[in-house]
């Protein structure tokens, strides 16, 4: 059934929505458990295409630029080549863009390439297999920030799927994969009510919190037998 996305939002009796919700009723649909997880998708944009933000100059007409402030008046490929190496952080989001596509967000994809790119998450239900919500955002934007406005989306669906249900179901549960663990992710989702299941990553510091708490056990332990043990009297 073809549906044209400016019909959508105005038609709620729309045959569309009436043939979704009896899909939505033979597969068990409810939406209180769903998964959320992120996938990177590579942009139709050229890294040789972006531009400054500030000055709308070329990748190779900024580093022309700071040659000649150098002190090199002619500047050769193999000059600006080095010239780019010495740099420290060499593109930034905050300072670069693409003018064919504004919204796409400079990267390192799982490959180690530097390219452009979106990040697309989705959240899926895990009694049905039902997709929920897919939300689009920068590929810059972290898995702990992400996450928030993903979930929003999928309880604004799920609540939308059960409008005209005389048992209502609502979001309650989300599970997903230790890039999105916070501490405050973890107290967001529970001040409204959702159970998270998000496996807490290894971190440095808690590795070094059990060292320190070992180390002062076992300096204590000496003191302790010292004072708690007495010998025997023989008589």
């Amino acid at each position: 059934m073809w549906v044209s996305a400016t019909d959508l939002p105005v038609s709620p009796g729309h045959p569309f929505y009436v043939r979704l919700n009896a899909i939505l009723d033979e597969a068990g649909f409810e939406g209180r458990t769903v998964a959320i997880d992120a996938t990177t998708l590579e942009a139709d944009a050229a890294m040789r295409s972006i531009v400054r933000r500030d000055t709308g100059e070329s990748y190779q007409e900024f580093l022309t630029r700071l040659a000649v402030a150098s002190g090199l008046k002619t500047p050769t490929r193999e000059a600006l080549a080095r010239l780019d190496r010495r740099r420290k952080k060499r593109t930034s989001n905050k300072d670069w863009k693409n003018p064919f596509d504004p919204d796409a967000k400079i990267t390192k994809m799982k490959d180690g390439r530097t390219h452009l790119a979106h990040k697309a998450e989705h959240a899926v239900d895990l009694d049905s297999g039902t997709l929920v919500a897919v939300t689009l955002q920068g590929a810059d934007v972290g898995d702990t920030t992400s996450l928030v406005e993903t979930a929003i989306a999928a309880a604004e669906q799920v609540e939308a799927a059960h409008a005209s249900s005389a048992t209502p179901a609502e979001l309650t549960e989300i599970i997903a994969d230790k890039g999105y663990h916070s501490n405050q992710t973890m107290i967001d989702l529970a001040a409204v009510g959702v159970r998270s299941y998000i496996a807490e990553p290894e971190r440095l510091v808690h590795v070094w919190m059990v060292a320190q708490r070992f180390w002062r056990v076992w300096q204590s332990l000496p003191r302790v037998l010292s004072t708690s043990w007495t010998p025997m009297r023989v008589c």
